[in-house]
């Protein structure tokens, strides 16, 4: 049984990647580090990826973590109706929206992310880019790991760090947890 429809159809858009580039389940396993078994599990719904999973198996595909998000969006388009905007499932009771529109703004990236009680962007921490991140707690309570750093962030609270420094959210609240991520440049 899937874990949501969010997980299954990411893990319907990497199969089509996989399979648009003839690539085996055992090429991009090779290729992203990750095991094939995990990999399958993947592309059949029945498991979700950290971010830092998602990353790496988007470079093994040669193609951009935002081709991973669907949308219907035309290339020129630069508006996303709420319900179009593209979901993606991730790390541990997590799901990202891409707000803005995709390959339109150059500079900025602005995604929203949603923490189930004990929810995280996975057991470890990630690096991605040498982007400049903001996050900003719309409500709820995170735990923030950054290197060695550790911050407790509330509704309205924000944190600004590089991208390129290992980092890990954690809901470390009884409610679920909203955040908005706004990086510059974009790390899709």
């Amino acid at each position: 049984m899937p874990v949501d429809s969010d997980a299954a159809a990411l893990g319907a858009r990497i199969k089509s990647a996989r399979t648009r580039k003839r690539m085996t389940l055992k090429v991009l396993s090779t290729r992203a580090s990750l095991s094939e078994s995990f990999l399958s599990q993947m592309e059949r719904g029945l498991t979700q990826a950290s971010i830092s999973s998602v990353r790496r198996i988007a470079e093994a595909l040669e193609i951009q973590v935002s081709d991973l998000f669907d949308t219907g969006a035309t290339a020129d388009s630069h508006l996303v109706r709420r319900a179009d905007h593209p979901r993606i499932a991730f790390g541990d009771g997590a799901t990202k929206t891409l707000l803005t529109a995709q390959r339109n703004l150059q500079n900025i990236e602005v995604l929203q992310a949603s923490l189930v009680v004990g929810g995280s962007t996975g057991v470890n921490a990630y690096a991605h880019g040498d982007s400049e991140e903001l996050l900003v707690v719309l409500s709820g309570q995170v735990k923030v790991e950054i290197g060695d750093e550790v911050h407790h962030l509330h509704h309205g609270d924000t944190l600004s760090y590089s991208s390129a420094q290992p980092h890990r959210l954690i809901n470390a609240g009884d409610q679920p947890s909203e955040l908005i991520w706004i990086v510059s440049p974009p790390s899709y």
